[in-house]
């Protein structure tokens, strides 16, 4: 719960929460004991984990320290890299998208994703391209409403 512990990091949470989200996992990614980076799942509510998603996350965790470690090609692996962190900030673009129009719209994050993928349905255009576009304040959240055919 971010807002347990503002304290501790305080710029962090304040972007967090900042963006819609309330909660924060932390992972730690080990290589051979020793931390190397973390991965980090978010949510806009705050929720606990059960035994079972600790486990799944600490091996998606481990899973990725052993992919981007198997590979003695530094270009593959940078490349890899800078992959998953496309991935990692489109979903955060995404998250933040969907609640900023939840938020202007005045609706739930449910109707507000349901919004965001089905404008990008209509209009035949990446996900990723109307998150930032909703992001960088170069499309307004009300042309997400469907035009009604009647």
């Amino acid at each position: 719960d971010l807002e347990d512990g503002p304290d501790r990091w305080p710029a962090f949470t304040q972007a967090a929460l900042g963006a819609g989200f309330r909660a924060v996992h932390a992972v730690p990614m080990r290589l051979a004991g020793d931390a190397v980076g973390g991965l980090n799942v978010f949510y806009a509510a705050v929720t606990p984990w059960e035994a079972w998603q600790q486990r799944l996350g600490q091996v998606l965790a481990d899973l990725t320290v052993l992919g981007l470690s198997q590979d003695d090609d530094p270009t593959r692996t940078h490349r890899l890299a800078e992959q998953t962190l496309t991935t990692l900030n489109d979903r955060v673009m995404l998250a933040h998208a969907i609640g900023m129009v939840a938020g202007t719209l005045d609706t739930s994050t449910d109707e507000a994703r349901r919004l965001v993928f089905g404008y990008a349905t209509r209009n035949q255009k990446p996900v990723r391209d109307v998150a930032r576009r909703l992001t960088g304040g170069d499309l307004d959240s009300a042309a997400l409403r469907p035009v009604d055919a009647s």
